[in-house]
């Protein structure tokens, strides 16, 4: 873990982040841009995620999220934002550094 990250902070990040996540699926939507530019963190420690300018109805047409944290996606699916949040926590652990453009013909 990069030094000066606190795992309990980590920990309560990718927490918030799965909730707000899981939020956003019981109301069939997918946020379809998670990345960390796009997790902020109130002044007591919690991460909400922000910009849903992206965001729509589960099955719809995708804006294809933020090159080097997406897969380019065509169709709005859960499985974008779960894969976002994976890169996300491997971020957040100094495993991934959001370069991966690949997805995007970069």
């Amino acid at each position: 873990m990069p030094q000066g990250r606190s795992s309990c902070g980590t920990d309560r990040v990718i927490s918030d982040i799965k909730s707000g996540l899981e939020f956003l699926r019981k109301l069939g939507l997918v946020h379809d841009d998670i990345n960390p530019r796009n997790i902020m963190l109130r002044g007591d420690g919690h991460a909400v995620i922000i910009d849903f300018d992206s965001c729509t109805a589960v099955g719809g047409k995708s804006r294809g999220g933020t090159p080097g944290w997406s897969r380019n996606p065509r169709i709005a699916e859960f499985d974008n934002d779960e894969y976002g949040l994976e890169l996300v926590i491997k971020y957040m652990h100094g495993e991934y550094d959001g370069q991966d453009f690949e997805a995007f013909g970069f």
